[in-house]
């Protein structure tokens, strides 16, 4: 993407999925608050989430990752 001065820009937004139930993103939050996780895409699926042609395939990719492929732990 370029600018108004034809500079190229970068830009990122972080993506939430709900995460009420999930075994690791639901003990994020404070009880009671929303339960909700950044979305993680997979290396694999970033060129097809820029240049996903239908909101459908998109839509498909806004899953939680398994709760065996995350890794949390006290500090």
């Amino acid at each position: 993407m370029k600018g108004a001065d034809e500079n190229e820009l970068h830009a990122m937004s972080m993506i939430t999925v709900n995460a009420e139930g999930h075994a690791v993103m639901s003990r994020v939050h404070k009880p009671g608050s929303g339960k909700r996780s950044v979305l993680i895409l997979r290396p694999a699926d970033r060129e097809e989430w820029l240049s996903a042609g239908n909101i459908g395939a998109a839509r498909a990719m806004l899953q939680l990752c398994p709760a065996d492929e995350i890794v949390a732990a006290p500090k």
